[in-house]
């Protein structure tokens, strides 16, 4: 019996090879998938991470909602919240803006999330005494908030279907 064993193997040494390379090869893909789809998942949750502190200091800045709130309708009053507060709502818009661009905030979250008011400060007549919107300090906002406006469009006219959207990190 165990001859005919040795036999057995020895007259099936190059497929018994080829099957054990071809299972190490198996071993070997479905390791490196386990690792891709795990690194994929990591990679998502701390683009919800960094999200998620950026939501929360948005909600939390007084300023920032009292700019908002009187940015519907482009309301007189916005020219007399102080430079600073404006200042500081531009420049967490370029903290969005470079989120966007890096790719750590997909189009639709970029969207739902900060494209409304990016496009009404954007638009504000207001909003801007004493700050030059022309300026190259402001190119990323400007930049996300055209960007958010043509989305905006594309909505309006029918053209972007925002149910097909895909809100994932």
């Amino acid at each position: 019996m165990c001859a005919a064993f040795l036999g057995f193997l020895n007259d099936n040494k190059e497929i018994l090879t080829a099957i054990g390379g071809l299972a190490t090869l198996a071993v070997g893909v479905a390791t490196f998938a386990k690792s891709v789809n795990e690194y994929a998942r990591k990679n998502a949750l701390d683009r919800f991470e960094k999200y998620m502190a950026l939501s929360k200091r948005w909600d939390d800045d007084k300023d920032i909602q009292k700019i908002i709130h009187l940015l519907d309708g482009d309301k007189p009053a916005l020219k007399k919240v102080p430079y600073k507060a404006r200042h500081d709502f531009l420049a967490s818009y370029e903290e969005i803006s470079l989120m966007y661009e890096s790719k750590l905030l997909k189009l639709p979250v970029a969207y739902c999330m900060f494209g409304y008011y990016a496009i009404r400060c954007l638009e504000s007549k207001n909003f801007w005494r004493g700050i030059n919107k022309e300026s190259p300090a402001w190119y990323l906002f400007r930049r996300f908030a055209e960007k958010m406006q043509e989305v905006e469009r594309g909505i309006v006219s029918g053209k972007i279907n925002i149910k097909r959207w895909d809100f994932g990190f």
